[in-house]
C-alpha cells in the first residue's frame, strides 16, 4: 500500500510539473502514458518475477488476495482459501513462497485447529469431512511423519501428554500477522 501511495504521489507531481509549461496537452498525454507503464511495471514486478523478492520470505509472508498463510516450523505452513475456518498443512519446497499450488506439497486437508509445539504440530480435522474417521493427528516436523487418531485422548496417550491447547486457524493467523506487522 505504501508503494502504491508513493507511486500515485509521484504521478501527480509529474503531471503538475508538465501542466505548468507550454504544449500542455501533448506533454500531459505523453507523461500519462509513461506513468501508466511505470506503475504497471512497478506493481507487477513481484507477480511476474521468477525469483521471490527477498522481502517476502517463509517467516513473514501472509498470503495474497483470497488466500492466507502462516508458518509452522520450516518448511511446514498452513494455507487457507477464502476464510479462516479450514486450512491445509503443506510443506514448502523452498522456491517461491507466493505460489502455494506449485511450490508446496500437500500434507493434511481440512484442518480446523492446531496445537503447534516445538517438535510437532497436533491438528484436528474438520467435522465436515465425512470420509476421514481419524479426526486427530500429529505431524512430526523432523521426520515429516503424520500419525492419525480417532480421538484426542488417543493422541495424548501416544505422545504421553497431559493435554494440548488447540487454537482455531483464525486466531493463529491473527497472531502471526500481528507479529509480522510489528517486526517491520
Amino acid at each position: 500500500m505504501v508503494r502504491v501511495r508513493n507511486i500515485s504521489l509521484l504521478a501527480v507531481a509529474i503531471i503538475f510539473c508538465l501542466l505548468s509549461g507550454c504544449g500542455i496537452r501533448t506533454k500531459a498525454k505523453k507523461a500519462c502514458r509513461e506513468i501508466k507503464e511505470f506503475i504497471k511495471v512497478v506493481l507487477l514486478v513481484d507477480e511476474v518475477s521468477p525469483e521471490c523478492p527477498p522481502h517476502l520470505n517463509f517467516d513473514n509472508y501472509q498470503g495474497f488476495w483470497d488466500w492466507y498463510r502462516f508458518p509452522l516450523k520450516y518448511p511446514y505452513h498452513v494455507i487457507m482459501i477464502d476464510d479462516y475456518k479450514e486450512g491445509d498443512i503443506e510443506k514448502f519446497n523452498g522456491k517461491d513462497i507466493r505460489n502455494p499450488r506449485e511450490d508446496a506439497d500437500h500434507i493434511v486437508s481440512q484442518v480446523d485447529s492446531l496445537s503447534p509445539q516445538e517438535i510437532f504440530v497436533a491438528f484436528h480435522i474438520s467435522e465436515k469431512e465425512d470420509a476421514t474417521k481419524n479426526k486427530w493427528g500429529i505431524l512430526q516436523y523432523e521426520s515429516g511423519e503424520v500419525l492419525y487418531f480417532q480421538t484426542k485422548e488417543e493422541l495424548l496417550k501416544k505422545r504421553s501428554l497431559p493435554d494440548l491447547k488447540f487454537y482455531n486457524l483464525e486466531y493463529l493467523y491473527n497472531q502471526f500477522s500481528h507479529k509480522s506487522l510489528n517486526s517491520k
